[in-house]
């Protein structure tokens, strides 16, 4: 009955008591399997990553920052990385991590503590509850 539809016969639950299979386009079953996949996947992004060269600016740092705070403030954790590049040395890249985390403590705290990846230094983060409560504050009292 498959082989006269052009279609393929595909075992559904092949483990249970009595096997279920269905008469269907492989092709297309797989093409809908791997559209379900990624659109459940879209919107569920709870972390992200952020890249910082060895010798960034100051300014740069603090552009970054502010749009790490608004994805923080949604209820995410960062992952900030400093990426090698080229010859720099480790002292340099420690350096900007630390440039990155002094601007940044006064709204979000590690989450551990700044682990070598290969030629990258990088550290989690997330907001700190102190820095939450303030803005919920502000907004009520502009709300007043």
């Amino acid at each position: 009955m498959a082989k006269e539809r052009e279609l393929d016969l595909v075992l559904i639950s092949p483990k249970e008591d009595i096997p279920v299979a269905k008469i269907i386009d492989w092709s297309k079953f797989k093409y809908i399997q791997s559209k379900k996949f990624k659109n459940s996947a879209k919107g569920n992004t709870k972390s992200k990553e952020w890249w910082f060269k060895p010798k960034i600016e100051a300014f740069d740092i603090k552009i970054k920052l502010n749009k790490i705070k608004k994805f923080l403030s949604k209820g995410g954790v960062a992952k900030i990385t400093v990426r090698s590049q080229r010859r720099v040395h480790k002292s340099e890249m420690y350096s900007t991590m630390d440039k990155v985390l002094e601007y940044g403590e006064e709204f979000f705290e590690k989450l551990g503590d700044v682990s070598s990846e290969g030629r990258n230094l990088s550290v989690l983060v997330k907001l700190k509850s102190n820095s939450k409560n303030e803005e919920t504050e502000k907004n009520q009292t502009k709300d007043s």
